[in-house]
């Protein structure tokens, strides 16, 4: 009896989590939509593992992110140079950058950082593309414009 409550407490956490983590997403996808922008989490190899607009182009912000696809299809170039693709291999690095785009995504403003876990290993990267400029409080200058 005491195994079956312990794995039954054990479950109840999980699905708290799950709970939680679900809520999370779901909430800062609300906020996503109503402040235009969007953000997607990738793995070490740029495979997208979370998105905000997932399968479609968020606010006609920029590239349909689909989790499992990885950057370069989701931005359409394996170039390392394309601004996008050069973002996520820095924060592979170790090293956030933000530029703002031309072209395809004119006046899109691109800010990736590296994920890191508790003992400070990256993980993937966090990426967020918004209409604009980073001008607000905290922003980080714009390292490059491409």
């Amino acid at each position: 009896a005491v195994v079956r409550a312990g794995i039954g407490i054990l479950i109840h956490e999980r699905g708290v989590e799950m709970f939680e983590h679900c809520a999370t997403l779901g909430l800062l996808g609300l906020v996503a939509e109503q402040i235009r922008i969007s953000f997607w989490a990738t793995d070490n190899d740029l495979r997208i593992q979370i998105a905000s607009n997932e399968g479609r182009s968020a606010a006609a912000l920029g590239p349909v992110i689909a989790i499992g696809q990885t950057i370069y299809d989701g931005f359409g170039s394996d170039d390392p140079a394309h601004p996008a693709v050069a973002c996520h291999l820095n924060a592979l690095k170790g090293q956030g950058s933000t530029v703002k785009l031309r072209g395809e995504y004119d006046n899109r403003v691109l800010r990736v950082v590296p994920m890191l876990d508790e003992e400070g290993d990256i993980l993937g990267c966090v990426s967020v593309l918004s209409l604009g400029s980073p001008q607000h409080a905290g922003a980080p200058d714009v390292t490059e414009e491409i």
